[in-house]
């Protein structure tokens, strides 16, 4: 015999379904949450909560904490438009990475097997040059997947991002210390 209120809330930076278990758990711990369903298809979480025990700003607050964002606009209306801008600004942000990452990687990739097929002559500094195109590749492309793990890390938890970041940076850091020890001839 509660009264409830509806609550429909846009979430941004969710992956895969950990997320989605990961924002339900973060929302799920303020109090006076009734129930709350999110959505990974359309990124959207549907919060049922007890009227003057929450409020609005206290479960975008929680989701925020738990590592991702939220599209807030008061008006139905202007959600929409405010959905296809965070949108359309995430598909430009991926673009652009994939870009970049191209112009680092299609160049280190062609190298690289033209060095190990014998195309090129002997040089010891190609190793060098390999780290210097991997490294914008590891640090501006795999940026968002790094600070992923970290937020899920931070909340004790797991994601895609974690696996994504912590294979990458083992094979980044393993080839530094290789790449250190032939410069050191160790």
């Amino acid at each position: 015999g509660v009264a409830q209120g509806d609550l429909d809330l846009a979430i941004t930076g969710m992956t895969c379904a950990s997320c989605v278990n990961n924002v339900e758990r973060a929302i799920k711990k303020v109090p006076g949450i009734l129930s709350v369903n999110v959505n990974l298809a359309t990124e959207h979480a549907i919060i049922k909560y007890i009227p003057g025990a929450v409020r609005r700003s206290d479960v975008i607050g929680a989701i925020e904490k738990g590592g991702y964002g939220v599209v807030d606009v008061d008006d139905a209306a202007d959600m929409e438009d405010a959905e296809a801008k965070a949108r359309q600004a995430e598909i430009d942000h991926q673009k652009f990475l994939v870009i970049f990452g191209m112009i680092f990687t299609l160049p280190l990739f062609v190298l690289n097997m033209s060095h190990m097929a014998g195309w090129l002559p002997h040089w010891n500094l190609w190793d060098y040059l390999f780290g210097l195109l991997a490294t914008p590749v590891q640090f501006v492309v795999g940026k968002q997947y790094i600070m992923g793990a970290y937020k899920a890390a931070r909340n004790k938890t797991t994601n895609m991002d974690t696996l994504i970041a912590m294979g990458s940076s083992v094979a980044y850091v393993y080839s530094v210390i290789v790449l250190v020890g032939k410069a050191l001839n160790i």
